[in-house]
């Protein structure tokens, strides 16, 4: 249980920074634009990580009671995550990078994103070995940090290729797609294995460029950022990238 008050005192250090340096009188900021989106990406995975541990906690119990029944059967496992796919579609499509309202509403939404998207996702590792799942959450951090890195040092290549490599990936996302739905009823490992690699690829190159979209959000930034969208795009693809690592580092193809 210690880890619990660990990840809960982390969680309270960084509201205390986001507090500090996201907001000026109780309104977001533009000042530190791109650390202010970090802060929230960190929030969002140590947020994720509190809510997995507490559902954990709570479906491990031998005790029954309404709240096990509620969050640990099935249906409301699929409801969570119909219901965080639908939110999330809401924050991309509906909520502006800068807004003078709906600063609250922008934040309640993404943190239900975050728990709904945990209840799901914590049975991601119920069949992993713990090494695997250290392993995979180190390398990816790796991962996030040498691409990320790379953006801040030669930023006006990605500047350059920025349009042209967002249709490519996007190409390229829509062919791993469809190709996972083809193999779920036609077993190949083979084929899944090179998918999986290039999940990986595509994912990895879209953490650059979202660090470049970032970029240029803070140049446009004026007033009233919203800051949980930002992190929200982030969170997705690293999240994705997780999640391919770890399948083919235990070798579910």
């Amino acid at each position: 249980m210690y880890y619990l008050y660990i990840l809960g005192f982390s969680l309270i250090v960084l509201m205390y920074f986001i507090n500090k340096f996201s907001f000026t009188n109780l309104k977001p900021t533009c000042e530190n634009y791109v650390t202010n989106t970090y802060l929230y990406l960190a929030f969002s995975f140590l947020f994720l990580a509190f809510s997995i541990n507490i559902l954990n906690n709570i479906c491990g119990f031998n005790v029954k009671n309404n709240i096990k029944k509620l969050l640990c059967n099935p249906y409301f496992t699929s409801f969570s995550f119909i219901s965080s796919f639908i939110i999330f579609l809401f924050i991309f499509f509906t909520r502006k990078n800068f807004s003078k309202t709906g600063h609250v509403f922008n934040h309640i939404l993404w943190i239900s994103f975050l728990f709904l998207f945990s209840v799901g996702f914590r049975y991601t590792f119920a069949f992993e070995k713990i090494y695997d799942i250290i392993y995979v959450i180190f390398l990816t951090f790796i991962i996030f940090l040498f691409m990320s890195i790379v953006v801040y040092i030669n930023p006006s290549f990605f500047e350059r290729t920025y349009k042209f490599a967002i249709v490519g990936l996007f190409v390229a996302l829509l062919v791993i797609i469809i190709s996972e739905i083809i193999l779920l009823f036609y077993k190949n490992t083979l084929a899944r294995k090179y998918i999986t690699y290039a999940a990986i690829v595509v994912f990895s190159l879209l953490i650059s460029y979202d660090t470049i979209e970032l970029f240029n959000l803070a140049k446009k930034c004026v007033d009233y950022p919203n800051y949980p969208k930002s992190a929200l795009d982030f969170f997705i693809t690293i999240i994705n990238l997780f999640t391919s690592l770890l399948g083919s580092k235990s070798g579910r193809f």
